[in-house]
């Protein structure tokens, strides 16, 4: 009898202690690495200091490197580049954007390379 119910309690620690161990993370907890870049708009004050000639702010000029995703607003603002100087891959443009010029992918809008 003492066997049993030591036997009993045994396993019930095991499989209280074991479950515990196999969890994993929930979806809402994130992944880490796996995480998505989003793209966020300018802010409307900045958008307008651009329309006005003005330089964007350090942060937001750091976000014009390779593998950011370029917001529509930055790109909107750039003009695109057909120049032989670059070679022409295909789903991809040329921008000059502020004092840079960077080649972007059509679909995913991600940098590709900083050409200068």
């Amino acid at each position: 009898m003492k066997l049993n119910k030591a036997f009993t309690i045994l396993l019930a620690s095991t499989l209280l202690i074991g479950t515990s161990a196999l969890a994993q993370k929930p979806e809402w907890a994130g992944k880490g690495k796996d995480k998505v870049k989003k793209e966020k708009s300018i802010p409307y004050g900045l958008q307008k200091k651009v329309q006005r000639g003005g330089q964007l702010p350090p942060g937001w000029q750091k976000k014009i490197a390779k593998g950011e995703v370029l917001d529509q607003d930055i790109l909107n603002r750039g003009r695109v580049i057909k120049t032989d100087e670059y070679s022409d891959i295909r789903g991809t443009k040329i921008y000059e954007i502020q004092d840079k010029i960077v080649r972007i992918s059509n679909a995913t809008k991600i940098i590709l390379d900083v050409l200068k």
